[in-house]
């Protein structure tokens, strides 16, 4: 494809192609700073100076604007296929989801076929959509919407290069949707998918909250060195050896014995299932919640834990290499170099509502200390993968993680949320009534998710919440007797 020949060919009808898809953070330097203005002249950046450096745009949305004004007539159809993250993800495809060239000429989304759930290329793992665009007419909402999954009858899908259409069809089923945008008032929001029933249904639990997503504790790309096995311990300290296998950045294996109070459980996504976690490694974590994004300086940790700092220094080298800072923590890491990110008052509360971020369903859970064989009660932390919600009320984390497991918030959450990952952005559109102790139908939710989080059958548990979340939500005045009967597990 060559762009000067395509240009001399003049404006097409019609227009079908495969973008080259890459984030903007995986582009070389050069290019960014070449392509900017472009990307500036299309108003596609929604992040400005240092939020660029954690900017996920792809170029294929730059590609696409660009084909749509240059080579596409007006009244014509441009066929493209394109990530589907540019419709769902919540930072990132707000500008494309304008649906203007330059504020000057509309775009009409016709029709979106989404491939999220199937392997549409045989080499890449991809999040694949196909969107049919028309040039010169206002977008309307809601857009028509298909989503395409694999026969319930069928073990495994098998889809080549060269397949035939019908034998794709036969190991494929399409759901017919419509597509707004999750945030009414915004129409650059990500899109909310689902039949019109369930739209209708999930309207009222749309809208604003008090609540505050953070992601866990990210070791820059250094989890070799901060994630632990325990293998002995004393009142003080324990024996401890970094875990090397799982890491990305290699490092030496090394065993030693660290001061324990530096130490903590860590929860990874892998760990969390609904209200039910478990873990299986430490974290050796030089941050405090006084110190909070910055680690505890070097004259104290030297002088208070000296084995963990001699451990640290020994990596010295390695945890200066760390890419994984961008922005203003790069300043922080030049300052310290033992130093990990995603981390500040809120990593160190009492309580935790987490959910994975890698992940095809919404799954919550509550999270506290732990009384773990080698360290007592000790805080348990979320690594990167986690996301959560702080609090230091526990009645308020069991009411919240109440309220985001019942079938309606979930079901809602699941119609804008990528398909694959659940970030911090997830709460973002979501109507949740703060916590108000005094609020008896809130106190009832609390003390049915904290039952379930000690039953092995938590679905009467959900049943129970689903019966009050109508309540909750203004749609009904009386509560159900056998709910009223159910006694409250907080003062």
């Amino acid at each position: 494809f060559d762009v000067d020949e395509a240009l001399a060919m003049g404006s097409a009808d019609v227009i079908v192609g495969n973008p080259p898809w890459v984030n903007w953070e995986y582009m070389p330097v050069e290019y960014r700073q070449e392509s900017q203005q472009i990307w500036q002249k299309y108003l596609l950046f929604s992040q400005k100076g240092l939020d660029l450096s954690f900017s996920k745009e792809d170029i294929s949305i730059l590609i696409t604007y660009i084909v749509l004004d240059k080579l596409l007539k007006d009244d014509g159809i441009l066929v493209f296929v394109i990530r589907q993250g540019v419709f769902k993800s919540a930072q990132n495809g707000a500008n494309f989801r304008r649906f203007k060239i330059k504020d000057n000429c509309e775009l009409k989304v016709l029709r979106v076929e989404d491939f999220s759930s199937i392997k549409v290329f045989e080499n890449a793992s991809t999040q694949t959509s196909i969107c049919f665009i028309q040039k010169g007419s206002k977008n309307q909402y809601p857009v028509p919407y298909f989503v395409w999954e694999k026969k319930k009858n069928v073990s495994r899908i098998n889809l080549y290069a060269n397949i035939q259409l019908l034998a794709a069809l036969e190991q494929l089923e399409c759901h017919e949707q419509i597509a707004i945008p999750a945030i009414k008032e915004d129409v650059t929001s990500s899109w909310l998918t689902a039949t019109p029933t369930t739209l209708q249904q999930i309207d009222s639990f749309l809208g604003k909250n008090d609540y505050r997503a953070r992601t866990g504790i990210f070791t820059g790309g250094a989890n070799g060195v901060y994630w632990l096995s325990i293998l002995a311990a004393t009142t003080t300290h324990v024996c401890v050896s970094n875990i090397v296998e799982r890491a990305k950045r290699k490092v030496e294996q090394k065993e030693t014995v660290i001061e324990k109070e530096l130490v903590y459980p860590l929860l990874k996504g892998s760990n969390i299932k609904q209200w039910n976690v478990c873990y299986d490694t430490y974290l050796l974590c030089p941050h405090t919640i006084q110190s909070k994004m910055k680690p505890i300086p070097y004259h104290i940790i030297q002088e208070q834990y000296p084995a963990s700092y001699e451990y640290l220094l020994s990596f010295r080298d390695e945890l200066n290499a760390r890419n994984g800072f961008a922005g203003w923590e790069k300043e922080i890491q030049k300052e310290n170099f033992h130093s990990v990110l995603r981390i500040g008052e809120y990593t160190f509360s009492r309580y935790k509502v987490v959910w994975k971020y890698i992940a095809t369903e919404f799954i919550c859970a509550v999270i506290s200390t732990v009384n773990d064989p080698y360290l007592g009660e000790k805080l348990l932390l979320p690594n990167e993968k986690v996301m959560y919600v702080s609090t230091d009320n526990e009645q308020e984390a069991y009411y919240l993680c109440g309220v985001l497991s019942s079938t309606s918030i979930s079901q809602c959450v699941k119609g804008y949320m990528t398909p694959t990952s659940i970030s911090t952005h997830v709460l973002d559109k979501l109507n949740i009534p703060s916590f108000d102790p005094k609020n008896e139908i809130q106190c009832r939710i609390a003390s049915i998710c904290k039952q379930g989080h000690t039953s092995k059958d938590i679905n009467k548990y959900i049943t129970m919440i689903d019966n009050l979340i109508p309540e909750l939500y203004g749609a009904y005045k009386n509560c159900p007797s056998s709910l009223n009967q159910l006694p409250l597990l907080f003062d």
